[in-house]
């Protein structure tokens, strides 16, 4: 007996370009200056706020030397 498959309830593509036509609107005369702060500003209000307020933290931290050990990046 095979299994029928549930139709699904939410078209992600759809939704997808949805979303993309919506910020090429706003976005569309600004300068990458202002995208970069609009983006951040709505990261910043966003539900994943708090990754947006951490510190930066480069990757990798620094550069080793040959005669170091691999430095931790965890």
């Amino acid at each position: 007996m095979k299994k029928r498959k549930k139709k699904a309830s939410f078209d992600a593509l759809a939704f997808k370009e949805k979303v993309q036509k919506r910020l090429y609107q706003v976005t569309k005369g600004m300068t990458w200056e202002e995208k970069v702060n609009y983006y951040h500003q709505k990261a910043l209000a966003g539900p994943f706020a708090y990754l947006a307020k951490r510190p930066y933290k480069a990757y990798p931290p620094k550069i080793a030397k040959a005669s170091e050990k691999p430095a931790k990046y965890h």
